[in-house]
């Protein structure tokens, strides 16, 4: 039978084993995790439309006019405004602009790039970015007849910065040489506008210092024929207001309500909304959470709140890979020196090939673990011999309680 003695010296030596296991290991290098924020719908847009109550008995459908040209494949957000539900919708007369075709090439070429003005939001256009320095593509956009323009449309996939740089040439009817409508600036927004032109080509040229996804380009045209405007479809309750949001800078789901048949014309009342205006809820997208938004973010799916870009290539440290191992520099045990393998065989977070110091106690005094294993085994040897003594103890404690 063991006595209290013999269990704590039973739980001292495991302790002591656990001691010594943990001052055998090393702090582990961790990434942060960034928490997924839950967020009202309605944040993801830009622009909105106030549409106040109607004077009808019944529910009714009605159309509102959305005041400007807008993308095909646009996502509309229609929120009741005092039950806070979200009302299914249709754009209508969506292709009611008489717009002058436009045909798209690049240098480099890319296959794709006839993307770029299919009216559809759900394609896209991948511009690859070089193993050094900045990535730079020219794109070509001809037509067959003049175009009036004064301003340059980009819409770009979600998850993705603006390019570094933006400069817009054009050719006049009649002529072969290029003027520049605008100077190579540094872009801030996905519009350019510059002074009003009439030409049959026009040529864009992007820099980038990180992948570059783009799903719509385009010039405004004046002078195009615009026949009907286009209008947004929905089911309104009697006494309700609304509000339309659309322009989002990022992909929303949202469960509406059940969608009618919003496509019979018949009995479709044309409802006039406020002009279109910034939508004061919005919040710019921010995919890594560290506080700048995504298009002006130099590393958009890694946190870097500090930008910091040393060697000046558009692309935040981070998110670099200096040494080409495979490794971006902020899951790279060493990012100055080749290491696929990443081995850190001190598990100190500095990988071996750079690891020019002993990070630990233990390391630095290789005799602390032998003098905490002999330690260990003095105590585990006296607990063996207390236990295998203990029944001879025993039994001279009865003979003399016996005599």
């Amino acid at each position: 039978m063991i006595t209290m003695f013999q269990k704590n010296i039973v739980i001292t030596g495991s302790l002591l084993f656990v001691v010594l296991g943990l001052g055998l290991c090393t702090a582990e290098a961790r990434t942060p995790q960034i928490a997924e924020m839950e967020e009202a719908p309605e944040t993801a847009f830009m622009k909105m439309i106030p549409v106040p109550a109607v004077d009808v008995v019944v529910p009714t459908v009605v159309e509102v006019p959305i005041g400007e040209r807008v993308w095909d494949d646009e996502t509309f957000l229609v929120k009741e405004r005092a039950t806070g539900r979200y009302i299914g919708s249709y754009l209508s007369s969506k292709t009611a602009v008489g717009l002058t075709p436009v045909s798209v090439s690049s240098v480099p070429n890319v296959t794709s790039v006839n993307r770029l003005n299919d009216g559809k939001l759900d394609t896209f256009t991948d511009f690859d970015l070089p193993a050094e320095g900045v990535g730079q593509v020219s794109l070509t956009l001809s037509a067959n007849s003049p175009i009036t323009s004064s301003q340059l449309r980009l819409r770009l996939a979600q998850y993705v910065a603006l390019p570094l740089t933006v400069q817009v040439q054009y050719q006049r009817p009649g002529e072969d040489t290029l003027q520049t409508a605008v100077a190579t600036t540094r872009m801030t927004g996905t519009t350019v506008t510059f002074p009003e032109v009439t030409a049959t080509r026009f040529v864009v040229t992007f820099t980038y210092g990180q992948p570059l996804r783009i799903t719509e380009l385009s010039f405004d045209q004046k002078n195009a024929a615009v026949t009907e405007e286009q209008r947004l479809r929905f089911l309104l309750q009697p006494g309700e207001d609304y509000d339309i949001y659309y322009d989002a800078d990022r992909s929303v789901r949202v469960s509406t309500s059940e969608v009618g048949n919003l496509y019979n014309d018949k009995e479709v009342l044309l409802v006039y909304g406020g002009s279109p205006r910034a939508n004061q809820l919005y919040v710019p997208a921010d995919s890594d959470g560290d506080g700048v938004r995504d298009t002006f973010d130099n590393c958009v799916q890694m946190s870097n709140e500090d930008q910091v870009d040393i060697d000046g290539n558009g692309r935040g440290d981070v998110c670099d890979d200096w040494d080409r191992d495979g490794r971006l520099n902020s899951a790279d045990n060493c990012v100055n020196e080749p290491n696929r393998d990443q081995r850190d065989e001190d598990h100190d977070g500095i990988g071996d090939v750079c690891d020019e110091e002993e990070s630990r106690f233990t390391e630095a005094n290789p005799w602390v673990p032998w003098v905490g294993i002999g330690f260990a085994g003095l105590v585990l040897l006296l607990l063996f011999t207390l236990v295998a003594k203990r029944p001879a103890i025993q039994a001279g404690e009865e003979k003399r309680e016996g005599e």
